[in-house]
């Protein structure tokens, strides 16, 4: 018999019982008794159990709800939140202690072992993370979970509250979940990466969008929708333009407020037209398909305006982007334009990519048709030679790598519009990072890499991009043909 202090309250025809066990009880609810008052989920399986409705506990859930209950989260370890039993044998009985008939009433529930099972309808992620808690701290055994049980739902009512509890609920969306980390966990990076794991740099963007909307010089002066206001007469949404900016995520000195600030500005100096309040809404260039795109130019565009100019301040990207975006014209940012094209995923790298080698004057890296027999190999050889893809070449990026293993690699130096392809990981004696480390003396200012699992691929890999950007014209500073590795032909030339 599990005896519970409770308050019973109802609800139409049905008696809700809340209440709250401590974590020692929840355990021993845990421990599988037959069906005498333990506790349980009601698991589909193909095969054992179709009319199931719950899915397997994930193990990384509870664990991290547990992490939350020790501490480990930066934030107060409450769980407010009641969980739902049901008992489907109505073998229960009630004693009051207070409380009048038109409001709840406090008293003692008495549930006979014959009651069965109490069965999970919603929590059972918060349950076993409080178990697994107290296993890992017993002092959490007096830490207690609020629990309503409803008694005697058959089991198809049960599935049904089920279903009702996950798909009517409203949750919170995902931007006003940033703007709540923005304002509370900015300063703590540790809390924020708890929440956003790798997205935690978007606390950064939304910064970056607060200065964009505030400042009367930009395209985008007051011309973000924040969270829970419309997006009509605006240029985009803050959750648009905070996830355009991911490409910008991967360097701290570009995901900036004075970089992204200075870039707009530069973009709208370029069309200046188009950058006029009246003409905005009628372009896709500071929305949609625009963000997506020059956000995806925008890392490049430093760092060649670093390596022509000597910084990437307004005036010296002003410079970059005035002979990058040359050739495409107003009208191909306009609502009826050729952008409109682009207006997806792989648009957006198509049209990214376009707009880099329009600034290089030079040709994209041609991969040869006699890859497509290797879908891995012309994969990898895609993903090397894609410009979009480089990082600024110094000593701390390299060690920010740290690959020793197997791989291939491309230097760029972008005032020659000259490349080296070159290779690591002969018999796994010199690896990718002490490999490209020997190459920060000479003269690069861009580079990419890509780890493979053997010498042997790392060697196709080189050959065939040396290839790629051979035969689209660029300059080679390895001139000569790379050697062959572990015996095996180019997958080109077949040397």
């Amino acid at each position: 018999m599990l005896v519970l202090n409770v308050l019973r309250v109802r609800q139409r025809d049905a008696d809700l019982y809340i209440t709250a066990i401590p974590g020692r009880d929840l355990l021993k609810l845990m421990e599988p008794v037959a069906e005498q008052s333990s506790l349980r989920a009601d698991i589909w399986s193909k095969d054992d159990n179709p009319d199931g409705y719950q899915r397997n506990p994930e193990r990384k859930r509870i664990k991290s709800i547990s992490d939350f209950l020790l501490g480990k989260s930066g934030v107060k370890p409450l769980l407010p939140q009641s969980i739902i039993l049901n008992l489907r044998k109505r073998a229960i009985r009630f004693k009051a202690h207070a409380g009048g008939p038109e409001g709840p009433i406090y008293g003692t529930l008495k549930i006979e072992d014959e009651a069965g099972a109490l069965w999970e309808v919603d929590g059972q992620h918060r349950a076993r993370g409080l178990c697994d808690a107290v296993k890992r701290n017993r002092q959490l055994m007096d830490y207690y979970l609020p629990v309503t049980l409803v008694a005697s739902l058959t089991r198809p009512d049960e599935a049904l509250e089920f279903v009702a509890i996950n798909t009517t609920q409203v949750r919170v969306k995902p931007d006003l979940v940033l703007r709540i980390l923005w304002r509370q966990y900015r300063e703590h990076a540790r809390a924020a990466e708890r929440f956003l794991g790798r997205d935690a740099w978007k606390i950064d963007a939304v910064d970056i969008v607060d200065a964009l909307n505030r400042d009367p010089e930009s395209p985008f002066h007051a011309n973000i929708a924040l969270p829970g206001t419309s997006v009509a007469g605006k240029l985009t949404s803050e959750r648009t333009f905070v996830d355009s900016l991911e490409p910008l995520s991967g360097d701290t000195k570009l995901l900036t407020i004075r970089y992204v600030s200075d870039f707009w500005k530069a973009i709208a100096v370029t069309y200046p037209k188009l950058a006029q309040q009246d003409n905005l809404l009628g372009s896709s260039l500071f929305k949609g398909v625009g963000l997506y795109t020059i956000h995806k130019v925008a890392p490049f565009v430093a760092y060649y305006s670093e390596a022509t100019e000597g910084d990437h301040r307004l005036r010296a990207v002003e410079r970059t982007l005035g002979v990058g975006l040359r050739q495409f014209k107003p009208s191909f940012w306009m609502k009826e334009g050729k952008a409109r094209d682009f207006n997806n995923r792989l648009g957006y790298n198509r049209l990214a990519d376009k707009v880099i080698f329009s600034l290089l004057s030079a040709n994209p890296p041609k991969i040869s048709k006699k890859l497509r027999a290797n879908t891995r190999l012309e994969s990898e050889v895609i993903k090397l030679t894609t410009l979009r893809n480089y990082h600024t070449f110094n000593e701390s990026a390299v060690e920010k790598m740290d690959y020793e293993s197997a791989g291939a690699y491309a230097l760029v130096n972008l005032r020659t519009a000259s490349v080296y392809v070159g290779m690591s990981g002969i018999g796994y004696q010199e690896g990718l990072t002490s490999r490209l480390s020997q190459h920060l003396k000479e003269d690069y200012d861009i580079f990419n890499c890509r780890r493979v699992g053997t010498p042997a691929m790392a060697s196709s890999i080189e050959r065939a991009s040396w290839h790629a950007f051979k035969e689209a014209g660029w300059t080679m500073i390895n001139r000569r043909h790379p050697e062959a590795k572990e015996y095996t032909p180019c997958p080109v030339c077949h040397r």
